[in-house]
């Protein structure tokens, strides 16, 4: 099973534990034509991986990738092998995150109507997606 999720979001995410799962490295003169990475024979479908030295399209990709950018660069390809429960964890920041689109994040605390919600906190500031799965998130978290 793949999870569709943002490769900006999975690319976030995994910087922010400082872990790509990586399996496995692709290195040297790599060109992306038409929007196809010169490698991409070498990647199963479905597979992530993440390129690094490239001008346009570091980070993370779901082969085949939709949207890169050509050019011909040095660098790598390196294929990763993210568990499914984090796929999972990154599908639901995804979702909280998008929930949150339009709302006023400044505000902890709002009421109408005999209604009042308050949001967690810290240091009177709402807390983020960072704050929020950090318990779920060390699981996977590389020092």
């Amino acid at each position: 099973m793949y999870l569709l999720m943002s490769e900006l979001t999975i690319t976030k995410v995994c910087r922010h534990i400082k872990n790509y799962f990586e399996r496995d490295s692709i290195e040297g003169d790599l060109v992306i034509s038409q929007g196809t990475l010169s490698c991409g024979d070498r990647l199963p479908e479905g597979c992530y991986y993440r390129i690094l030295g490239s001008l346009h399209n570091d980070g993370v990709h779901l082969h085949p990738a939709q949207g890169l950018t050509d050019e011909s660069f040095s660098g790598s390809v390196r294929i990763m092998a993210p568990p499914e429960d984090f796929l999972s964890l990154v599908l639901e920041i995804e979702e909280y995150e998008a929930s949150k689109n339009g709302s006023a994040e400044g505000f902890v605390s709002e009421s109408f109507g005999g209604y009042s919600y308050k949001k967690a906190t810290s240091g009177g500031r709402p807390l983020g997606w960072r704050q929020i799965f950090k318990s779920r998130l060390d699981d996977f978290r590389k020092i």
